[in-house]
């Protein structure tokens, strides 16, 4: 297995995590264990190719999301970068 097959698995077991959170109990400990782990295992590299692969599931997920709503991919995150920016200017009371 190379260190990007054990990233790869790595994104899904942090996905899962993530999947398990809810309002009361973020599981963002468990997440940074995920890559603290990977790292031990591989290092610098180890932690480039989690963000390499959790980037590709996301954005397979966003062209998934995209084929159901009938949009492009592209369009899809442009909805969820205005969702983040609306989030951010509420939190500040801009």
């Amino acid at each position: 297995m190379t260190f990007y097959d054990d990233a790869e698995f790595a994104a899904i077991n942090a996905a899962r995590l993530a999947l398990e959170e809810d309002e009361g109990e973020p599981r963002s400990a468990a997440i940074v264990a995920v890559a603290v782990d990977l790292a031990k295992r591989h290092g610098e590299e180890g932690v480039q190719g989690l963000v390499v692969a959790l980037t590709r599931q996301y954005a397979s997920a966003l062209t998934v999301i995209a084929g159901h709503q009938g949009r492009t991919a592209s369009e899809v995150l442009d909805r969820f970068e205005r969702h983040k920016l609306e989030q951010i200017d509420g939190e500040d009371g801009l």
